[in-house]
């Protein structure tokens, strides 16, 4: 699923009168909490590559959407690419 995170770019007047940019990367998946997703790792990493890459950009600020910030790995993904059966087999 695409478009998982928002880019925004603000404009910030220092008090030297410089003018410098912040990039805030928000994770936005509210329905899961923002965990995350495969999918979601890939974009994030390419938002701060791109991110990163700007001679602009002074600092990258990270946030969550929604009431949380991020809820840490998708759980339910992990279930899905693991039979239940391998799973007790490494345990025992």
């Amino acid at each position: 699923m695409a478009g998982q995170i928002l880019v925004t770019t603000h404009l910030n007047n220092g008090t030297d009168g410089a003018q410098t940019y912040v990039t805030q990367l928000t994770l936005d998946n509210v329905k899961s909490r923002n965990a995350l997703s495969t999918d979601m790792v890939v974009e994030l990493t390419e938002a701060l590559l791109a991110a990163h890459a700007d001679t602009e950009c002074r600092a990258i600020v990270l946030a969550g959407s929604g009431d949380h910030f991020c809820a840490g790995g998708d759980v339910s993904e992990m279930q899905a690419d693991r039979p239940v059966l391998s799973s007790r087999q490494r345990i025992e």
